[in-house]
């Protein structure tokens, strides 16, 4: 697992959130090679304590089931951060159900994708969130007098 170098110059790592060990470690590791640095958390109480660690981390990429905390859960606590805070949520789930879209919908969840999903297209999304996470930052930081 990759741990974020505040003097670092290098992007925020993202928040891999998934109960099943060899999937949150491969996803990981292929986000890494795609210059992509991510951290990892086995669920929704465990990727609290990482994010209240990493204030950096802008983008959640996790599991809908899981122990403990699942993905939704997790999210509707994410959705109450205050401004300035904002994290972008993508859910991933072999098990996506209508009223599961639904409330990713209600909570502003960036996307949701159906596993298997191919890792271009995981890459991809994770990339677009990272771009929207980066725009809400800048529009709210104070711009510098002339």
């Amino acid at each position: 697992m990759n741990t974020a170098d505040p003097q670092s110059t290098a992007p925020a790592p993202i928040l891999v959130v998934d109960d099943e060990d060899e999937l949150r470690d491969e996803m990981v590791y292929a986000l890494d090679l795609l210059g992509i640095p991510a951290v990892a958390a086995a669920d929704g109480l465990e990727a609290l304590a990482v994010l209240e660690k990493s204030p950096d981390i802008r983008v959640v990429l996790t599991d809908l089931r899981m122990p403990n905390m699942d993905g939704l859960a997790l999210a509707t606590a994410l959705a109450d951060r205050p401004a300035g805070a904002e994290i972008e949520v993508i859910m991933l789930s072999g098990h996506l159900t209508q009223a599961d879209n639904d409330e990713a919908s209600r909570l502003g969840i960036f996307a949701c994708l159906n596993k298997p999903t191919p890792l271009r297209r995981i890459a991809e999304t994770v990339r677009q969130a990272l771009d929207l996470a980066a725009r809400r930052r800048q529009q709210q930081l104070p711009q510098a007098a002339d």
